[in-house]
């Protein structure tokens, strides 16, 4: 593997993160279970069943983190890695979960659902680009880490800059 864009940015043996922007993480929720809204607080997701990833995936860690810090007990309901059984169980109309807000946008419409900004606290997550800190990348690697750096530019469905890590 060349290189990744990945959601963490922490320091792993051999690799070298370059921060590219926090994303703020959102709680999707299925129609049937609860009205839409733009925001939500962390408390109120904790009363939902949630379906998340198991306990290394970093985005699972995020969770995990904001919810201790807030002091908050939530119910993980099922512990789901792949994106179609996420979108059932939630067309199903079993729970919600948390998803950066570029994959969240991805899931209303298979699952059926709404999403809500997390505040109270403000959740979010690292996306960095992650390359060998010690092998030089080739030059087609180096013309595809441009168009990817390039891709990270870019601003939301709704025009709002992505908030880029200075």
């Amino acid at each position: 593997m060349d290189m990744a864009v990945i959601y963490g940015d922490r320091d792993i043996h051999g690799l070298r993160f370059l921060p590219l922007m926090k994303e703020e993480l959102f709680f999707v929720c299925p129609h049937a279970l609860g009205a839409p809204r733009r925001e939500i607080a962390l408390a109120e997701v904790a009363r939902y069943d949630l379906f998340l990833p198991r306990i290394y995936n970093i985005m699972r860690k995020a969770a995990d983190d904001a919810f201790t810090q807030a002091g908050l007990s939530y119910r993980v309901k099922c512990e789901i890695e792949s994106q179609t059984t996420l979108n059932a169980a939630l067309a199903a109309e079993l729970g919600g979960t948390i998803m950066p807000e570029s994959a969240a946008r991805t899931m209303l419409q298979p699952a059926n659902a709404w999403m809500a900004r997390i505040v109270e606290p403000n959740v979010l997550t690292s996306l960095s680009f992650c390359m060998s800190d010690h092998l030089p990348l080739s030059q087609p690697a180096e013309a595809v880490k441009g168009i990817l750096l390039s891709l990270m530019a870019q601003r939301t469905e709704d025009n709002r800059p992505l908030t880029l890590v200075g």
